[in-house]
């Protein structure tokens, strides 16, 4: 079997996360994942051959107004590459609350700046 692809996507303002597994039978497996579950990107897979499987996420997790697009995928990918089903994924988010999930995302974003930049990663730099 081949190893995972995994890509973000920008189409039409918004970033959506599309994950491609090969598998033994020879059909691909796709995970589709948009934030907003608002585009018709998700409609080609459902209306497409059934040469392929695949899963998307059913409805939104990130609020209209929100500006964590971006990260809310780099979230997704980490979350992908570590094996986790598109439900393991969501499982942390509300359906209800959207704010709630902004707040979160950016809580993981600032971890992770702070997991990146720290003053030893950039010896030379002054940081």
């Amino acid at each position: 079997m081949v190893a995972p692809s995994i890509y973000i996507i920008f189409y039409n303002n918004h970033f959506y996360v599309l994950q491609i597994i090969a598998r033994k039978n020879g059909k691909l497996h796709f995970k589709l994942i948009d934030s907003l579950c608002k585009d018709p990107v998700v409609n080609y897979f459902l209306t497409s051959p059934t040469e392929f499987t695949y899963e998307y996420l059913s409805y939104q997790i990130q609020p209209y107004r929100s500006s964590l697009c971006a990260v809310y995928c780099i979230y997704f990918v980490n979350q992908l590459t570590k094996g986790r089903s598109i439900g393991q994924i969501i499982a942390r988010f509300s359906t209800t609350n959207l704010t709630k999930n902004d707040k979160l995302i950016s809580k993981y974003y600032d971890r992770l700046l702070q997991q990146t930049f720290r003053p030893t990663n950039f010896p030379y730099c002054g940081i």
